[in-house]
């Protein structure tokens, strides 16, 4: 409403009038109409055998290591693996 006052010279009553003027034009739809997603199960990438590259990692971004140390024994995190099929080349 302020940019129709104040940069297009609007009154308050012509900035009110405008603006339930243009909602006329909204299609307002009722999401019960819309059925709820579909409940999916997160997957999670493969585990790798070990966690050093992430604890290296963590490490050099300043993570204190007991913090880390603790975190894999929770499974809160773990260095995942990747092989790309087509190059061969395996992701940590």
């Amino acid at each position: 409403m302020d940019i129709l006052i104040k940069v297009e010279g609007f009154s308050f009553k012509e900035a009110v009038k405008h603006l339930q003027n243009l909602s006329k034009d909204i299609v307002w739809e009722d999401i019960k109409d819309h059925p709820k997603p579909k409940e999916r199960n997160l997957l999670f990438p493969q585990k790798d055998e070990n966690d050093f590259e992430a604890v290296v990692y963590l490490k050099r971004r300043g993570i204190d290591e007991e913090l880390i140390q603790n975190c894999i024994q929770k499974d809160l995190i773990f260095q995942s693996v990747f092989k790309n099929i087509d190059t061969g080349h395996v992701y940590k």
